[in-house]
């Protein structure tokens, strides 16, 4: 997989920290926020290990609209996809991100 990904850890206005797995037209995976960079760093890392496994992802479907969420083996949540029109196209991207992940991803501190 080409390795044009890159998650991107960032302060909200509020003052909380949040990551994003993004390439350069698309954000893929959104983390819930961190009171500190070092947990939200934390976050980022454990991601990079735990979304290289079929076994933490959890498929959801709401309002007619499909995402997903990946999960840590201690069953945190670590980041939530966007939403999709069908279960074939979530599918899709849950197999996307696992070979995304099978690379080294850099994250970016902004």
């Amino acid at each position: 997989m080409n390795n044009n990904y890159n998650i991107v850890i960032s302060e909200t206005p509020s003052g909380y920290y949040n990551f994003i797995l993004k390439d350069n037209r698309n954000s893929l995976l959104f983390s819930e926020n961190y009171t500190s960079r070092s947990g939200c760093n934390n976050g980022a890392e454990s991601l990079k290990v735990n979304a290289k496994k079929i076994s933490n992802y959890v498929s959801l479907k709401s309002l007619s609209k499909y995402f997903f969420i990946v999960k840590a083996a201690n069953g945190q949540i670590l980041a939530q996809s966007k939403k999709y029109e069908s279960e074939s196209k979530l599918r899709e991207e849950i197999e996307k991100i696992i070979l995304i992940f099978e690379d080294n991803i850099s994250i970016i501190n902004k």
